[in-house]
């Protein structure tokens, strides 16, 4: 955990991070006490950051944009 708050109103809780991105969402839901059970984060560079802050890779989209 990255920010420390006292009151974890979050605890027990779990969710999936879709869209992931460099990890905000994460970041902020797990700092409330809540745990992340499944990313997903299509794009191969940011994947790498996330995996660097948070110790786990995403799983790569089906996004075929552009």
């Amino acid at each position: 955990m990255m920010i420390a708050i006292k009151q974890q109103s979050l605890t027990g809780m779990t969710f999936i991070d879709l869209f992931a991105g460099l990890g905000g969402f994460r970041l902020a839901l797990e700092s409330l006490g809540a745990k992340c059970v499944y990313s997903n984060e299509w794009n191969k560079v940011v994947q790498k950051v996330y995996a660097e802050n948070f110790g786990d890779t995403p799983e790569g989209g089906h996004y075929k944009g552009r």
